[in-house]
C-alpha cells in the first residue's frame, strides 16, 4: 500500500495502524479486487485503476458492515438456542417416566438432535436424484468401460468431467451433456438450500464460486511441476 493510501486509511480509522494491520487491509482489498474481476471480467478490464480501487474499497466496507451486523445477530441466536436447549433438558427431567439426571437428559437431547440431523441429511440426499443418475449413466462409454461399470461399479470419467464442468459454470449447459447439466443443477440447488438453512439457524458459511466440490491434488504431479 502506498504511503498516501496508508495516511488516508489511518485518518479514516482515526488511529495509528500497525504494519500488520496495514498489510491485512491491503490483502483484503486485493482479494476483493480479484473477486470483482472474476464476477465481471469485461467490465473490470474497462475500469481505470482508481475506479477499481474505489469500487473494491466500497465493496470491502459493505462486507465489513454486513459481517458486523451478522456477528451481532449470531450472538443473539446463540443466546436463544442456549436457552431453548436448557428448557428442553429441564422439561425432559420433569416429564420423563423415570427421574433423569441433567447429564442423562442431555444425552437424550443429543440423541434426538442426531436423529434430526440425520433426517435433514436424508432429505437433502433425496434431492440429488439427477446427480446420482448422471454418476451411474453409461452414456458415451465403450464396451469395456460399460462392462466394467456394470461389474465393478467404477465411474464414467466423461460424465464425471462434464458434471464438474457444469458445476463450475453454474449448470449453464455449456458441455452439451443434458444429464450432467441436470446433475450439476441438482447439486447446486441442494447445497445452496443447505447453506441458507444452516446460516438461518446461526451458521456462517459463505457462498463459494466453485460449488463446494471436494478438491483433490496429485502430490506427484505438483512435485514434478515445481514451485512456478
Amino acid at each position: 500500500m502506498h504511503a498516501d493510501c496508508i495516511k488516508k486509511v489511518a485518518a479514516a480509522a482515526n488511529r495509528t495502524l500497525s504494519p500488520a494491520k496495514i498489510k491485512a487491509i491491503d490483502e483484503a482489498l486485493n482479494a476483493k479486487m480479484r473477486e470483482l474481476a472474476r464476477q465481471d471480467p469485461q467490465g473490470w478490464a474497462s475500469k481505470s485503476m482508481d475506479q477499481r480501487v474505489a469500487e473494491a474499497t466500497k465493496a470491502a466496507m459493505d462486507d465489513i458492515s454486513f459481517e458486523a451486523a451478522r456477528t451481532e445477530k449470531l450472538a443473539e441466536l446463540q443466546a436463544i438456542k442456549t436457552a431453548e436447549t436448557n428448557q428442553r433438558i429441564e422439561r425432559a427431567q420433569t416429564t420423563s417416566g423415570r427421574k433423569l439426571s441433567r447429564s442423562q437428559a442431555l444425552a437424550r437431547d443429543i440423541e434426538n438432535t442426531k436423529d434430526y440431523t440425520d433426517s435433514v441429511r436424508d432429505s437433502a440426499v433425496s434431492n440429488l436424484g439427477a446427480m446420482i443418475d448422471a454418476a451411474s449413466s453409461k452414456d458415451g462409454t465403450g464396451l469395456l468401460r460399460n462392462l466394467a461399470m456394470r461389474i465393478w461399479d467404477i465411474d464414467n470419467p466423461q460424465m464425471t468431467r462434464d458434471v464438474v464442468a457444469e458445476v463450475f459454470k453454474q449448470a449453464d449447459g455449456h458441455t452439451g451433456n443434458k444429464a450432467a447439466q441436470a446433475g450439476a443443477k441438482a447439486w447446486l440447488d441442494t447445497i445452496e438450500a443447505m447453506r441458507v438453512r444452516f446460516n438461518a439457524a446461526g451458521g456462517n458459511v459463505g457462498k463459494l464460486d466453485y460449488g463446494y466440490l471436494s478438491q483433490q491434488q496429485d502430490a506427484a504431479k505438483i512435485l514434478r511441476a515445481g514451485p512456478q
